[in-house]
């Protein structure tokens, strides 16, 4: 695999000893360009609503399918970086809280949405 030296380190931590700590084997301490996954699977996103546009007359349900897809998203790529946890419920970053509220919307909107207004 391919990694980057962040010059600055990532959340000031010294990521050999990070990787050390957690049973990871890292002579270089680099990390994972996250960034750039986070643009392909965003394209990749962008590509399924561009398709599914002409299909959905319901008002609202892109939104809803978007906020499914982009907790997909979430949930694949925080689990590579370093990110600050919040200690509720074990382990569980900010971002996985917020995507996972998304999720629930994009549910909703897709049971409640069809029984309403069309285009």
């Amino acid at each position: 695999m391919w990694a980057y030296n962040y010059p600055n380190k990532v959340l000031n931590v010294d990521m050999v000893q990070y990787f050390t700590e957690k049973g990871h084997t890292s002579i270089i301490g680099k990390v994972y360009p996250v960034q750039i996954y986070k643009i392909v699977m965003s394209v990749i996103i962008f590509g399924i609503l561009q398709a599914m546009r002409k299909r959905w007359r319901t008002l609202g349900i892109m939104i809803s399918a978007y906020f499914i897809l982009g907790w997909f998203e979430r949930i694949l790529i925080e689990q590579i970086p370093i990110n600050n946890e919040c200690n509720i419920m074990g382990r569980i970053t900010q971002s996985e809280i917020i995507s996972s509220v998304m999720a629930v919307l994009g549910a909703l909107g897709f049971y409640y949405l069809p029984k309403g207004l069309e285009c």
